[in-house]
This record gives structure tokens, sequence and C-alpha cells, in this order.
């Protein structure tokens, strides 16, 4: 006896549009030496300057909408 559905297709299940992030881009800009300052406290955690402060930013999000 086959119990496998054969109407279910492998991979994801499609998510609406509504449901997922939506990509918002955010610049500022920095002057040498502040650059400098983020990229020796990202090199302490061995990773890049953007992940670094993505990294620290998300962090600040999160904290705050548990308040």
């Amino acid at each position: 006896m086959d119990l496998t559905n054969r109407n279910v297709k492998p991979g994801r299940k499609r998510v609406s549009v509504d449901e997922l992030k939506r990509n918002f881009s955010v610049t500022f800009y920095l002057s040498k030496e502040e650059h400098d300052i983020l990229k020796n406290l990202a090199a302490e955690e061995v990773e890049s300057v953007n992940s670094f402060v993505k990294r620290h930013i998300l962090k600040t999000i999160i904290y705050k909408k548990g308040n």
C-alpha cells in the first residue's frame, strides 16, 4: 500500500508577500576616524564592519521591541 501523497510537491511552501520581511536599506556616512573605530571593533570579533554594524543594530531593535 502506497502511503505517499502524490499531490505534495517537494520544496518550500509558498509564503504570501505580506508575511515576508521586506528589505529596506539604510545608508549613513562616517568619517575616516569613525570607520577606523568600527573597523577595530569588528576586527576584535573577527567580522566585517558591515556585519558588525548590522548585528548591533538588530540587537538594539530586538531589545527595544522587548520593552
